[in-house]
């Protein structure tokens, strides 16, 4: 099967790479390539798999294209949006250049699993010989823009689109009375340590930004005289970093080790007492609370969006309605089996699932689109 990923193009893929999206692009085409389908990925540039897929420059730079706000719901006027896709759109068309070039390089059809949040690559995508094309929908409606464009475009007949859990498909209904399938996320849970003697640290892992809530993460070791905290992370939203947190990341019982590899950031979770995740919004899937139970550390996060479906409230961590809770959850934690953590991951959260309900419903997609070309040629009975 030729299958040719869209990854998104804010930041290059690579070994730390920064967030859920594109460790799944890693993680499927890898898994893909390995199973012998003929994998491309285009994505930022100076982007390194190590292994597998043939990688292809988008040629967008970071500057190119305009960052999607994660940490809120935003309502942008005509205006705003006219400006935002026509800035957007010169940049895709290099993506597209490179996109036309992979597809016609072979008359066999293939899937274009696209991965990026952008309107142009979700919505804008030409129509192309032999292409089918799957959206994954990695964000909550986050826009007017998105919610727009998917009312509008996702019946369009040569495309299809996916979330990675049900409280998003629920979000997407709700907001577009159109529900996109549902495939979730899924780790390698083989290539996590687990630890059943963690450090007395706690950790926080994400990207830097509002939503992720690093600053009430600080806000609790500030209370408690006795806790350490780890913090792991790239600085995506710099201004909130610069006013709220970067000060704070000089406390002595704050540790804060930077944008590191995966291999790192799993030992170091294998190593806590528990993961701190008090996000300031729903979370779509939440792919680090999964790679926490899988090195058996708990995860303690407000009881909002995905988390209820991955975290078992008082089994594998805790799930708190406010910031006192986490404090009071603090003295409860060490209740929880990191054994029992560690066997959720591996029953529900299996990367080989994963990669399995992808390549099904790339093949019944692929099925679909030759039988409508038979019909269109009036060779199909």
């Amino acid at each position: 099967m030729r299958i040719i990923h869209i990854a998104p193009v804010i930041a290059p893929l690579h070994k730390k790479a920064p967030g859920g999206a594109e460790l799944m692009v890693v993680a499927l085409s890898v898994a893909q390539s390995q199973l012998a389908h003929s994998v491309s990925v285009i994505a930022a540039d100076n982007s390194e798999i190590p292994q597998g897929p043939r990688m292809l420059s988008s040629g967008i730079q970071v500057s190119d294209v305009t960052p999607v706000d994660t940490s809120q719901r935003v309502h942008w006027d005509e205006q705003a949006v006219s400006r935002l896709l026509e800035h957007d759109r010169i940049a895709f068309l290099k993506l597209e250049a490179v996109l036309r070039k992979v597809v016609l390089e072979s008359e066999e059809p293939c899937i274009v699993h696209n991965h990026a949040f952008d309107y142009t690559p979700l919505f804008e995508l030409p129509r192309l010989p032999g292409v089918c094309y799957l959206h994954t929908l990695h964000c909550m409606p986050l826009t007017n823009w998105h919610i727009s464009g998917y009312a509008k475009f996702g019946s369009r007949e040569d495309s299809s689109y996916v979330t990675v859990s049900d409280v998003c498909a629920d979000e997407w209904e709700k907001e577009c009375k159109r529900r996109p399938l549902v495939v979730e996320n899924g780790i390698d849970v083989g290539e996590i340590p687990f630890s059943d003697s963690p450090q007395e640290d706690y950790i926080w892992v994400g990207r830097i930004s509002k939503e992720k809530g690093l600053h009430h993460a600080l806000t609790l070791l500030e209370r408690n005289p006795q806790m350490r905290l780890k913090v792991i992370g790239r600085v995506y939203d710099e201004a909130y970093f610069r006013s709220e947190i970067e000060h704070r990341l000089r406390h002595e019982r704050v540790n804060y080790l930077g944008f590191l590899p995966r291999e790192q950031v799993f030992l170091h979770l294998s190593k806590s007492k528990a993961l701190l995740s008090p996000l300031d919004a729903d979370e779509p899937f939440g792919l680090v609370f999964a790679e926490s139970l899988a090195a058996g550390t708990p995860v303690i996060t407000f009881d909002r969006g995905s988390a209820p479906t991955i975290v078992q409230n008082g089994k594998t961590g805790i799930l708190c309605r406010s910031l006192d809770e986490f404090q009071s959850s603090l003295d409860r934690i060490d209740s929880i089996s990191r054994r029992a953590c560690r066997a959720s991951a591996e029953e529900n959260f299996s990367l080989t699932k994963t990669v399995e309900k992808y390549l099904e419903l790339y093949e019944a997609l692929l099925a679909e689109n030759v039988q409508q070309r038979a019909l269109v040629r009036g060779s199909w009975p």
